[in-house]
């Protein structure tokens, strides 16, 4: 937070103690938070402005009696108003203009972050989470990319981050496949394309009746050990990974941990019992055992009749592990908006079992879901798989590149155009809120209204202009050296304006986990 305007909280914090019911660090803290630097658009005449709407600060009583307050101006304020139940604060122009290129002079790459929220703060953002043997489906693609940004942001803001991408390995439609490998599988095939073949053949072994009857058998048998299943089992899980980084390498992620389901089914049974001796599960006559959680209406099965555990045990299992190995303060799952059922009870469960494993996490803050991706398709067809949809990517820039009234002669086209595409699929996705579905489209991957596109265009015309100043102006601006003066064009005022929301925006971006803030910045 800049100095003008931790200078002029504290102003408003001396008007509004009197009236506010809060008390005084709660309040200078959503005062200094909720105080916002006024948005500007091209037919914006104002400069220096911040608004505070005080709905959330003052009762209703108290805010009638507030609009009778003076106000004296000082060095960094020149007036303060009331509109309705916003102030507008009028800073001192001088000093805003001089503050804010000050700061993107010092801070340079760190301008907006430069005072991080949670220093040392361990936090935990597992995201993208497929099955194994099986492609990424392209339905991954949103939990794959808000959790990659939600990664990178807390990490910037002073977060130790352990990135988990938690695969399904265990459980009964794992049994399927193993089942079905070996009625339909081929070691040839598998040599050739492991991923497609197990594909098809859990695609087969899906329609046989007879299969799905054995595959709970087969599962049974894993949980007891069985080597020759293990070793099967062990063979699709290293091809899957391998696979996956593949992908993810595409789109410059990578993952701290893979994790899996079958690293905790035997502990999810010790949990089972903690659960039985805390009162938060019971064995039921016919010998499955069913979690019994307060607050909560919806009895479930946490243990099945045979003794094998379930997804959401082994998830508990998961979860209370995790705090003993990392011991965070912070744990985000970044899933699909209708598992949200699922992650409720993860969360009570946990909350009950030992209240520090979640601590004052709330569950907005534990589960972070997000709306669905409709007409997900390539010029051929319907798309189901994530690398499917960055090759489309690719060409489809590509073709347009070959179009544009700029073209130049490029030696590097094909990282280019991937570059660009895989910034299509990107930005696309996190300008969009995340809880909306929405409607996917090809439309204007290159032009001027896309925002992928727009930011590439920026970088490289801001780029090309430092370059151009560099070399035929000998030119390397210092603060000291520039009379901030000159700079009074209205344009030049609201672009100052602009820029000092960033960090504004940056912090609605981490505390809502909300990328579109950033993006529409």
């Amino acid at each position: 937070m800049s100095l003008l305007k931790r200078n002029i909280s504290f102003k408003i914090f001396d008007l509004l103690k009197r009236y506010a019911v809060k008390n005084d660090e709660n309040l200078i803290h959503q005062i200094q938070s909720s105080t916002q630097t006024k948005r500007v658009d091209k037919s914006s005449k104002f400069f220096a402005l911040y608004t505070l709407d005080l709905k959330n600060l003052l009762a209703p009583n108290d805010l009638e009696n507030f609009k009778s307050f003076s106000f004296n101006s000082d060095d960094y304020t020149e007036s303060i108003k009331l509109d309705r139940n916003k102030l507008i604060i009028q800073a001192n122009k001088t000093l805003f203009k001089r503050e804010v290129i000050e700061s993107i002079f010092k801070q340079k790459s760190n301008y907006g972050f430069e005072n991080p929220i949670s220093k040392h703060s361990k936090t935990i953002i597992e995201f993208s989470s497929p099955n194994i043997a099986k492609p990424l489906h392209a339905g991954h693609m949103r939990s794959t990319f808000l959790g990659n940004f939600l990664s990178n942001i807390h990490q910037k803001l002073g977060h130790h981050v352990t990135k988990i991408n938690y695969l399904g390995d265990w459980g009964t439609q794992y049994g399927i496949l193993a089942v079905g490998f070996k009625k339909f599988g081929s070691f040839n095939e598998l040599d050739k394309s492991p991923i497609k073949h197990l594909l098809d053949v859990y695609v087969k072994a899906n329609q046989d009746e007879d299969i799905k009857s054995k595959a709970l058998d087969y599962f049974t048998k894993m949980e007891d050990k069985d080597p020759d299943s293990l070793k099967m089992w062990s063979l699709f899980k290293k091809l899957s990974i391998r696979e996956l980084e593949s992908v993810y390498e595409k789109l410059n992620i990578k993952f701290d941990v893979y994790e899996s389901e079958s690293e905790y089914y035997e502990l999810a049974k010790e949990y089972v019992k903690k659960m039985i001796e805390f009162g938060l599960a019971k064995k039921l006559d016919n010998n499955t055992i069913q979690a019994n959680v307060k607050d909560y209406d919806k009895k479930f099965i946490v243990q099945k009749s045979d003794g094998s555990t379930l997804y959401i045990t082994r998830d508990i299992a998961a979860l209370c592990e995790r705090k003993k190995k990392y011991n965070f303060n912070k744990i985000v799952y970044v899933v699909d908006s209708s598992q949200r059922e699922h992650f409720l009870k993860l969360y009570k469960i946990a909350k009950l079992l030992d209240h520090k494993i979640l601590g004052n996490l709330s569950f907005e803050q534990f589960f972070v879901p997000f709306g669905r991706i409709t007409n997900m398709s390539t010029r051929k067809g319907k798309v189901e798989f994530l690398n499917d949809l960055i090759t489309e990517a690719k060409l489809v820039a590509h073709e347009s590149m070959q179009f544009s009234k700029t073209k130049r002669e490029l030696e590097n086209a094909d990282h280019v155009a991937q570059t660009i595409g895989n910034s299509h699929l990107v930005i696309t996705d996190l300008a969009k809120p995340r809880l909306k579905d929405y409607e996917f489209s090809w439309k204007n991957i290159i032009a001027k209204d896309d925002s992928a596109y727009m930011c590439h265009y920026a970088h490289a015309r801001l780029f090309s202009l430092i370059k151009k100043c560099q070399r035929e102006l000998n030119l390397e601006p210092q603060i000291e050296t520039i009379d901030l003066d000159l700079l009074n064009k209205q344009s030049e005022l609201t672009l100052i304006q602009h820029l000092a929301r960033f960090e504004e925006a940056i912090w609605q971006a981490y505390h809502d986990y909300e990328p579109y803030h950033k993006i529409m910045f």
